[in-house]
């Protein structure tokens, strides 16, 4: 649905072969007794290619490598180190005009962390290091999305930034920004009373700024099967580079949030456990685009802007949790109640692009002889989108009219999913799944054709697939 979006965006209107990969390796070994060494790879692979003349139309590839090295000093102490590289590479043509888009980076990670208990005490202390490097790559003219600004600032590493070639143009930047992170949690228990307390420190590359991140956890254990917690904490988010691409003002602040949650947890019955949380958040600073809330395409087609205008906001919900066993069956459920709405000085209060209002899941699972079936049923509000009101004519073109924004909803969605997994030995699994055996249709976006006037039929509610079958292997060696 995702290149469904996409095609639509861009008006793209071939017939496609779309390929998925994924893979998934783990590996572990054990050097002497205190030393053990994991190697852990996945990735996936999304290729699509013009069903004609089988040309590449668009490519997204992820791939993770990560090597993790446990150290036991004895049976209080022990070091965790990890170190892993992960790559994302998009890749876009447009067959007709010849135009591409390239986007390749790289980021490597170095983590370590420190860990003691004492009694009914422990601590955990680290570092983190994560360098990033690669390049956005095409033949549009990228004058219209890098500012000077934007191609000059210096990262936690240096390295060149933007380079021009004779028949195209290369932006080099980190996506994130090169970081540096130090951290330390605190936690215990003394009779009925237990706390935990977090700090971690940040910089931030690409804008030379620190950010300090707090967390503070108390509870109190009211008999062996029913506890009460509480909490706070203030968080950090770095801009993404889109955003410092997308305006010449690049002057961004840490977005803060602030976070507050109360809960309980008790044994219902037996073998069957509670948990219900509520939780505010409020977010400060938050990082947005300049200019008109309904503007880009991209929000038109898939229903997300990824360059929201937005200043301010809050979330505030709670969550129930159930789960348990009888005979033969697992399973859990949850419902989640939340409103999660944002600010603009200019533009007043609204919903989130991201707020459900309801989620309601269901999962369970039985084993019989050599088979594990198993289902999850799904019911969901769905997220709000800005209608589209009315269109007036422009030469050839009609231009949209939206109403109030994010001020609609599509109806109500459910689906069921089911999974077999066939055991034939301790080392060699197969399964089948259906993805929405029995579902509603479920409208993700409204797609307008602006060759023709807004009518009944115009804009065109677009809709998830309505049935997938999904099956695999898992082998161990």
């Amino acid at each position: 649905t995702y290149v469904d979006s996409v095609f639509n965006t861009l008006d793209m209107k071939e017939q496609i072969h779309f390929y998925i990969q994924d893979h998934y390796l783990k590996g572990t070994y054990n050097l002497f007794d205190n030393h053990r060494i994991h190697y852990i790879t996945f990735g996936s692979d999304d290729l699509n290619e013009n069903f004609i003349s089988k040309k590449l139309l668009t490519r997204t590839k992820s791939q993770v490598d990560a090597l993790k090295w446990e150290f036991l000093i004895n049976n209080k102490m022990y070091v965790e180190s990890i170190f892993s590289r992960s790559n994302t590479y998009q890749y876009y043509k447009n067959d007709e005009k010849g135009n591409y888009f390239v986007l390749n980076s790289n980021e490597y990670r170095l983590y370590q962390q420190f860990n003691i208990t004492y009694k009914s005490y422990y601590m955990k202390s680290g570092y983190e290091v994560n360098v990033q490097d690669g390049y956005i790559k095409s033949n549009y003219n990228l004058d219209d999305v890098s500012s000077e600004d934007f191609k000059s600032y210096n990262a936690f590493l240096d390295f060149p930034y933007f380079i021009r070639e004779s028949d195209e143009e290369k932006v080099e930047t980190t996506l994130q920004g090169n970081s540096f992170s130090l951290f330390t949690e605190l936690g215990g228990s003394i009779e009925k009373i237990f706390t935990n307390i977090g700090l971690r420190y940040k910089y931030y590359g690409i804008e030379s700024s620190n950010g300090l991140s707090t967390r503070i956890m108390a509870g109190y254990l009211f008999n062996k099967q029913t506890s009460f917690y509480g909490g706070a904490g203030t968080h950090y988010a770095h801009p993404d580079i889109y955003y410092y691409a997308s305006r010449d003002n690049q002057d961004f602040k840490n977005s803060t949030s602030y976070t507050f949650i109360t809960g309980a947890k008790t044994r219902l019955y037996k073998n069957i456990h509670g948990q219900i949380e509520c939780y505010y958040l409020i977010y400060e600073d938050l990082i947005s685009k300049e200019g008109s809330l309904v503007k880009s395409e991209i929000k038109t087609n898939s229903g997300v802007d990824y360059y929201t205008v937005e200043s301010s906001g809050y979330t505030i919900g709670s969550e129930l949790f159930i789960k348990g066993s009888f005979n033969i069956i697992n399973g859990w459920m949850s419902y989640a109640l939340s409103r999660s709405r944002r600010k603009h000085i200019d533009h007043g209060e609204y919903y989130s692009d991201y707020d459900q209002t309801h989620i309601f899941r269901l999962a369970l699972s039985a084993k019989y002889k050599n088979f594990i079936p198993s289902l999850v049923w799904n019911i969901y509000s769905t997220m709000p989108y800005t209608p589209i009101t009315n269109s007036t004519e422009e030469e050839d073109r009609y231009t949209l009219q939206f109403g109030k924004y994010n001020s609609s909803r599509f109806e109500v969605h459910h689906r069921l999913d089911f999974k077999l997994i066939a055991i034939v030995n301790e080392k060699v699994k197969f399964f089948v799944e259906i993805w929405n055996g029995y579902g509603s249709k479920k409208e993700l976006y409204q797609h307008y054709d602006q060759t023709t006037k807004y009518q009944n039929d115009n804009p065109e509610n677009k809709q998830d697939f309505p049935l997938v079958i999904w099956h695999g292997a898992e082998i161990c060696f």
